[in-house]
């Protein structure tokens, strides 16, 4: 069975999840550059180094069943042909990673004059190790104004500068790579770009889709894998409450750039991976590479009759919905006690009046609607409540609005 009937059917199993809930499609994503400090093609000492990481990452993301990226470059790929003998040798680290279920290498078009090589030598470089085909996804550059490397794609398939014989054209882009990252996309959604100036007009007629970034995180030395994972949990659970729009389609990325792994930056993935356990465990996250998201989009599309999706990172409402105490401080204008909680929850909002009391489970199913309550407290009776992770919604006499998680045992 190949990776890409594999890939068919988790798409199909998925479905009823999909109809369950709104998930985040999340990937980690990595890319190198001929202007990274190592020579992989030069420096055996210095590609070693790199790929020993590299490996371990991949070994993580496998063993935790969570979904990796990487997007090459020439230079990186070279090496891997120069040191590790790639197509000849089954074991090089490229096509090991191409098998793996939870892994996708794609092409990254970056190049200079020392490595002229552009997206179609890459993809045929990749061919020629034995990586599997089609290769469907490229890694591009947006940049509002200026750099824009995705338009060629509309025209038809292009050739290779160093390999013109051979003609190359991805079904989608990601990414949004600006320089030095400045201006960098930050949207959730699949759309087609009508134009360099135009990109977030949907464009039925172009052919190259484009998948969306969302909220971009970055793992690095400095990261915190608790308030990341907290980022993360919040998003889910905004979209499960109806704060965020769930006719939304939301892929996510987060980035660890190639030359920032390290033990410590792959200890910071895992503990994301972990903490995120529990949101996969309710299909809130679902752990895709691209290609799988892209196909989870077209099935996702076919079942709304949506042809595309957009929601920019800008419009997340602000304000945190998950993450808070036992029990929630009259500071924040309104407490839950207990929480978590068995028969009952008590609802207090001192110096004001509860007006109305709605609760939902994360399908954002309403359980229970109280419209007219009129007391500063009030104890809400939950023995025909299911357990598990569910929000309250509190809104007060003055118009204030509280969000807040309940967990009920």
């Amino acid at each position: 069975m190949t990776k890409y009937m594999l890939t068919t059917m988790v798409c199909l199993v998925s479905m009823l999840t999909i109809a369950q809930t709104t998930p985040i499609h999340i990937t980690f994503l990595s890319h190198n550059e001929p202007a990274d400090s190592i020579d992989y093609d030069t420096d055996s000492l210095g590609f070693v180094h790199s790929t020993t990481f590299v490996k371990a990452f991949a070994d993580t993301i496998i063993s935790k069943n969570a979904a990796w990226n990487l997007q090459t470059a020439s230079k990186y790929l070279l090496g891997v042909m120069y040191w590790q003998d790639a197509g000849n040798d089954t074991a090089d680290i490229l096509e090991w990673m191409d098998k793996q279920e939870q892994i996708e290498v794609d092409t990254r078009n970056k190049r200079n004059i020392s490595y002229p090589y552009n997206a179609a030598d890459i993809a045929f470089l990749l061919d020629s190790i034995g990586l599997k085909t089609p290769r469907r996804h490229v890694g591009i550059v947006y940049y509002p104004d200026s750099v824009q490397d995705w338009t060629v794609y509309n025209d038809g398939p292009i050739n290779g500068a160093v390999f013109p014989f051979f003609q190359w054209r991805p079904e989608f882009g990601t990414g949004g790579g600006s320089p030095w990252h400045v201006k960098d996309d930050s949207t959730f959604g699949v759309w087609k770009p009508r134009a360099a100036n135009d990109y977030y007009t949907h464009e039925p007629s172009n052919h190259i889709y484009y998948v969306g970034t969302g909220c971009v995180q970055r793992i690095t030395e400095e990261t915190d894998p608790d308030t990341l994972a907290a980022f993360i949990t919040d998003l889910a659970d905004k979209i499960a409450t109806g704060l965020m729009p769930q006719d939304k389609f939301y892929p996510m990325k987060i980035n660890i750039h190639q030359t920032d792994l390290s033990a410590s930056t792959i200890q910071k993935a895992a503990a994301v991976i972990d903490l995120l356990a529990p949101l996969v465990s309710s299909g809130q996250v679902i752990w895709s590479t691209y290609s799988k998201t892209f196909d989870r989009f077209q099935t996702w599309s076919n079942l709304t009759s949506q042809d595309y999706s957009q929601f920019a990172c800008s419009d997340v409402p602000a304000g945190s919905v998950s993450g808070l105490g036992d029990p929630v401080s009259a500071d924040a204008g309104l407490s839950l006690f207990p929480n978590p909680a068995e028969q009952y929850v008590r609802i207090a909002a001192p110096g004001q009046q509860l007006a109305e009391i709605s609760l939902y489970n994360l399908m954002g199913q309403e359980l229970k609607r109280l419209p007219t309550v009129s007391t500063s407290q009030y104890q809400l009776g939950l023995s025909d409540v299911p357990p598990g992770i569910h929000i309250i919604r509190v809104v007060l006499s003055n118009g204030d609005q509280y969000t807040r998680k309940l967990t009920i045992q």
